[in-house]
């Protein structure tokens, strides 16, 4: 397994001057934070001839992108677009080559609805999400959270919290 280190390190910079930072740090491999995701995706309309020219400069270097994390602002159960947001992300990084993908849940604190019914709202999205991706070559990882305060009753506390939402 190649050392990597979260893009988000050197948040303060373009990705291009990111990753040319961690090549002269020894470094070869890195998870795309969201911040540099969505530089890219905001750098034109035409998002597969961004993903053309970003796999360039990483071939280029030699440099490899194991996993990206997908926007971690979007709220799959509280956003009418998440999904079509999400298509997005998902899309782009295949076209880059990055086959494994982060998300977080939504947790939708806040809300008058119970902890279960979060659950199950989150599971209803996230089978539309892998109904997107079941003929793609990519695993979309769910990450587990800790709440801000003890007391909170997030949906995504724990890895068996997440097992029982990847199992229905």
């Amino acid at each position: 397994m190649k050392l990597s280190i979260w893009s988000s390190y050197y948040v303060d910079l373009k990705i291009e001057d990111a990753i040319d930072r961690f090549i002269q740090n020894g470094i070869y491999c890195s998870e795309l934070s969201d911040e540099h995701g969505l530089e890219l995706l905001n750098r034109s309309n035409d998002i597969a001839e961004t993903a053309k020219a970003f796999s360039a400069f990483l071939k280029e270097r030699n440099f490899e992108i194991s996993q990206g994390h997908l926007f971690l602002n979007v709220k799959i159960c509280s956003d009418a677009f998440a999904l079509t947001t999400l298509y997005r992300w998902i899309d782009f990084y295949e076209m880059i080559g990055i086959k494994n993908m982060v998300l977080h849940c939504d947790n939708m604190l806040g809300t008058t609805l119970n902890r279960q019914e979060r659950v199950e709202r989150n599971i209803e999205k996230l089978k539309g999400l892998a109904a997107h991706i079941k003929d793609k070559d990519i695993t979309v990882c769910l990450e587990n959270l800790r709440p801000h305060f003890e007391d909170e009753e997030i949906v995504d506390r724990t890895a068996d919290d997440l097992l029982y939402i990847i199992e229905r």
